[in-house]
């Protein structure tokens, strides 16, 4: 931490492989790359109204996998009784190697055999908070997230131990998921000990085009989809004797 309250935060790690017993879905273990990653992340002062939060991380391993994830929060004390906290992270994963499929081939020995491929993904994550307070009884909260999700694979081997494999030409298809949630939260505390609650949900969720799809069609296409709304009400009292 600086003088000037700003905190910045470093962070290495390595990853010697070994194995992974659960990437097979039960068919067997997996040797794992060695991999490396290196994260940086600087918060400003946190006294202050507005206050910013970057996070960059980035990694590679020894199967050509690399990474990249980008994270910036921003957190706003609007007033005293009102604050906001607004959050996008983005995260790109090249070429990880990946589980697809466990398939029977009559063709090969063992029969059953893990399909693998190299996978790359990539992510944005849209979130953001508001809390308001009314009184010392009566609050408004409120959430919402955009999320965005799509990968590809390419190179498709099947595994014959765990650290060999060889092409194996299987079906792999592109995929894409969107998401909105949002809620909007009032809690009134009308007597001592007893609590009404009053809450809005909002929430869409489907697939996406193709993984080539840019982020604005993406947004476009998410806000199509079907919704779904629910308002609940929840009632406490307390009894005291």
């Amino acid at each position: 931490m600086l003088p000037s309250y700003w905190e910045l935060d470093l962070g290495l790690s390595y990853d010697d492989g070994l194995f992974d017993p659960f990437e097979t879905r039960g068919n067997g273990l997996l040797a794992k790359a060695k991999g490396r990653s290196l994260g940086l992340s600087v918060e400003s002062d946190p006294r202050q109204i507005l206050v910013a939060d970057l996070g960059v991380h980035v990694g590679d391993d020894s199967r050509r996998m690399n990474l990249f994830q980008i994270d910036l929060e921003l957190d706003i004390k609007a007033a005293s009784n009102i604050s906001l906290e607004f959050n996008v992270e983005h995260n790109r994963v090249n070429r990880r190697l990946s589980w697809v499929s466990n398939i029977v081939d009559p063709l090969v020995s063992p029969n059953r055999i893990s399909i693998l491929a190299d996978r790359t993904t990539n992510e944005w994550d849209f979130t953001s908070r508001g809390s308001f307070i009314f009184t010392r009884d009566l609050t408004l909260q409120l959430y919402l997230q955009m999320f965005f999700a799509k990968g590809k694979y390419e190179n498709t081997v099947r595994m014959t131990s765990p650290d060999r494999f060889v092409g194996y030409s299987y079906p792999a298809p592109d995929f894409s998921e969107l998401s909105f949630n949002s809620n909007l939260v009032l809690r009134w505390e009308y007597l001592p000990g007893s609590t009404l609650f009053l809450v809005w949900s909002h929430s869409r969720e489907g697939e996406g085009r193709l993984y080539r799809t840019p982020l604005g069609k993406d947004v476009e296409q998410l806000f199509s989809l079907p919704m779904t709304n629910a308002i609940l009400l929840k009632i406490s009292y307390w009894i005291s004797y």
